[in-house]
């Protein structure tokens, strides 16, 4: 599976993107997304942060990628 996501900040100004590209079970999961802590410190956003605009992808050999 492929998820990725916006990380904005409290001003609603884009920091990050975050992504996940891993197998996964069936069912219900948490998906880690790691946010590089020097991106934070260079960055200076204001907290809290937001994630946005999550997208997922099943992935399948030979066949073509589908949303969920």
């Amino acid at each position: 599976m492929v998820s990725r996501g916006g990380m904005d900040d409290a001003r609603g100004r884009p920091v990050a993107l975050l992504t996940f590209n891993d197998e996964v079970a069936a069912g219900a999961q948490e998906l880690r997304l790691s946010l590089f802590r020097l991106l934070v410190r260079d960055v200076k956003p204001v907290f809290p942060l937001t994630l946005r605009d999550v997208e997922a992808f099943l992935l399948r050999p030979a066949a073509f990628p589908t949303a969920r």
